[in-house]
């Protein structure tokens, strides 16, 4: 046994001690990073993810409608969730795996292309790589994807070798389970299908291997598929988000590198509304799958207008897809990796892997035609990817095998300092006449960048109510982009949570005049007029904004608030018939149900409250597939808070049952307001009340008894202690 160990260890020794490396590398990372505010601050994709993941631990396994993104890696998260519980510290040290995993795969593919020297150098370089183990810490799916698909090269170029049909039918199950993680895998399939027809040179046994890889490839893809019309009746092979992401790289407001749509929808766009946009152009209700294909269809028509903007266009993200700058449109890494010695200090960039791979090609290319497959798979990506819009994650998957015709470069770098100085110069300066191209910065970065990823720590930190640091974030985007969208909107919401009514104000319409389409100034104007009681200002400000989104929660509460405030009348006609409207509008929302129920109860419409009440219990939460609220820090239908809703709505119930002396109900539905939310202190009060008017004196005392443990400083509970006692007394 041990000298089987020797002899792995000897064969091995070299990888081993670069994952060991790698290993030490990632965990001092995460130690460094946990020290910072950062840490917790999830950006958009993160929180989408996180929420989705958090969904699936509740239960929600089969889903609610089609697919908006690929679910392979929210299983994967959901199921650390489910096994070590919502936490921030084991999703990032469970990362480390398939970071280490990768690494491994990097040398294996390195050492079938070339040699166990390259594939060495390969591994080392992977290992140090900084945008590859920042990436591997954060809540997304392109490290895990980096991961199958490099597995599902190294199998196919091990077919290559061996032609085993097992290898390949693994090397297409890989690659159905990347396309299920990202579908853009897809893109490597006509690779491959080239690749058997050049590779074979027999028609029957080309058509064979073709026919066993692509079933391979199915086994994972067509349950989705399935899935997919059988829970929404949408055809839709894995995720509908491809057309709206075509539209968001091909618009008037496009600039290559955010997901940025015409005004009003800008860079903060939801499903919803880009939802509702189509339906109305079509004039009918559409599946995620149709919505999908309507924005495709607008992004094909404004090419068609516009081929010198999109010409233009589609070379400026080729060039991204090649820069050395390292681009995120939720955070400003430059600024991120200054803050971390292990990124700050760690000078490889994608400009070297860029200029060491086109040396490698140079050289090399021509007589590997294995090197001309990943070069293949190289231009195949760059070339369709370039077609939506450009990240640095979305380049994440090409990495392993631009380190790998790197490491190629630097061992033939290596043997010609040995061998021949001369060559070695020339080769050197090759290298920097290459890196040219990547390190100079020959397209411009749009102006409202930087300020995207400022004006998003500026909300993180807003959510979790530090209204002072947010304020500095927010003025640091308007000082670097003062017309940038909802830089002053958000600035005037912290002076409104502030109670600075008047800078609120001014911020408010400052934004409303610069972007007359965006709808939140509108909203937010109402919600402060409202406050001031100017119920005509106020008024005015929300129909703009209803007219707008007629389905937004927010708009439609502030209505309802202002029309109960306007609405002096007995019968409350005007007000009901707001509610009613707007109960279609939100879609049976449980918070819009819930408060509108309280303002009909405080007008005794008692039916009209209860029935509201019942469809408050009967409600499901959004889909959360297409559920705009799943970006956000803190999702209000968050599986904890939508059922915190419902304790809510039991409480009115036996509030209103207590009020028409129906006390057995009263008592009941208090029981199941407390048994789904044992901290509503209401539903205690309600039940104990229930309990003495039945005169169930020992039950009322027994849980008032409860009330005062759970909630001693809460004053209807004392008062109903103080009643007692002086009953007692009496």
């Amino acid at each position: 046994m041990g000298s089987v160990f020797y002899r792995f260890w000897s064969e091995n020794k070299g990888l081993i001690t670069l994952c060991l490396v790698g290993i030490l590398i990632r965990l001092l990372y995460l130690w460094e990073y946990s020290s910072l505010p950062d840490w917790e601050q999830l950006t958009v994709d993160n929180n989408y993810h996180h929420h989705w993941a958090l969904s699936i631990v509740n239960g929600n396994l089969i889903g609610d409608t089609t697919y908006f993104r690929s679910p392979f890696y929210i299983f994967y998260l959901a199921g650390i969730y489910k096994i070590f519980g919502t936490s921030l510290w084991a999703v990032r040290l469970i990362g480390i795996i398939p970071g280490i995993l990768s690494i491994i795969f990097t040398y294996k593919i390195a050492k079938s292309v070339y040699n166990k020297h390259v594939g060495l150098a390969a591994a080392a370089i992977h290992t140090f790589y900084p945008i590859i183990y920042y990436f591997e810490s954060e809540l997304l799916l392109d490290s895990l994807f980096l991961l199958l698909l490099q597995i599902a090269v190294y199998l196919f170029i091990k077919w290559w070798d061996t032609k085993t049909n097992l290898t390949i039918f693994l090397s297409g199950l890989f690659f159905s389970l990347s396309a299920i993680t990202r579908p853009t895998a897809l893109i490597i399939i006509p690779i491959i299908i080239i690749s058997f027809f050049l590779i074979t040179k027999d028609k029957l046994r080309f058509v064979s291997v073709s026919i066993i890889f692509l079933v391979g490839v199915s086994i994972c893809i067509l349950p989705v598929f399935i899935r997919n019309i059988k829970i929404a009746n949408d055809p839709v092979l894995i995720a509908s988000q491809g057309g709206i992401n075509l539209y968001l790289g091909n618009n008037e407001a496009a600039n290559g590198i955010s997901a940025v749509m015409p005004e009003p929808l800008g860079f903060n766009w939801r499903i919803k509304q880009v939802t509702f946009k189509a339906e109305q152009e079509m004039k009918r209700k559409l599946k995620p799958g149709e919505v999908s294909s309507y924005w495709m269809g607008e992004a094909i028509q404004w090419i068609k207008l516009n081929p010198k903007q999109f010409f233009t266009l589609y070379l400026q993200k080729l060039y991204h897809n090649i820069s050395n700058r390292e681009i995120s449109n939720n955070r400003y890494l430059g600024q991120f990796f200054d803050k971390i010695i292990l990124l700050k200090y760690n000078y490889l960039s994608f400009g070297v892997l860029f200029s060491l791979s086109a040396i490698s090609l140079f050289l090399t290319g021509m007589t590997n035609k294995k090197a001309l497959f990943l070069l293949a798979i190289l231009l195949s990506y760059i070339i369709v990817s370039s077609l939506f819009f450009f990240s640095s994650r979305f380049r994440l998957p090409l990495l392993s095998f631009y380190i790998i015709l790197s490491a190629n470069s630097l061992v033939i770098l290596q043997i010609q300092l040995r061998q021949n100085i001369k060559s070695a110069v020339i080769l050197c300066s090759m290298l920097i006449v290459v890196g040219l191209i990547s390190f100079v910065p020959i397209v411009a970065l749009p102006k409202g960048s930087a300020s995207q990823s400022i004006v998003s720590k500026g909300i993180y930190y807003s959510a979790y109510a530090d209204y002072k640091k947010a304020l500095t974030y927010f003025k640091t985007a308007k000082d670097i982009d003062p017309n940038f969208t909802e830089t002053n909107l958000n600035i005037g919401a912290v002076f409104m949570k502030l109670g600075n009514l008047d800078s609120a104000l001014y911020y408010m319409n400052l934004e409303k005049n610069m972007h007359p389409q965006q709808t939140k100034p509108y909203i937010n104007l109402a919600s402060i007029y409202f406050t001031q009681k100017q119920y005509r200002e106020a008024i005015v400000e929300i129909k703009e904004a209803l007219r707008m989104i007629p389905y937004d929660l927010t708009a439609n509460l502030v209505h309802l608030r202002i029309v109960d405030a306007v609405d002096t009348t007995s019968q409350a006609v005007f007000l009901s018939q707001t509610i009613q409207t707007a109960i279609r509008r939100t879609e049976y929302n449980i918070y819009y149900l819930n408060e509108a129920a309280v303002y009909l109860s405080n007008r005794n419409q008692f039916a009209s409250a209860e029935n509201i009440l019942l469809q408050a219990i009967g409600s499901s939460p959004p889909p959360i597939e297409t559920d705009d609220a799943s970006f956000l820090h803190i999702s209000p239908n968050s599986p904890k808070k939508w059922e915190a809703q419902k304790a809510q709505a039991y409480y009115q119930l036996g509030y209103l049952k207590g009020l028409n002396g129906i006390f057995t109900d009263a008592v009941n539905y208090s029981l199941k307001a407390i048994a789904i939310n044992p901290e509503l202190a209401e539903a205690y009060i309600n039940l104990i009340s229930g309990y003495f008017s039945l005169n169930q004196v020992d039950l009322g005392l027994k849980i008032l008894e409860e009330a005062l443990l759970k909630f001693p400083n809460n004053p209807n509970v004392q008062r109903i202690q103080q009643l007692v006692e002086k009953q007692k007394k009496g």
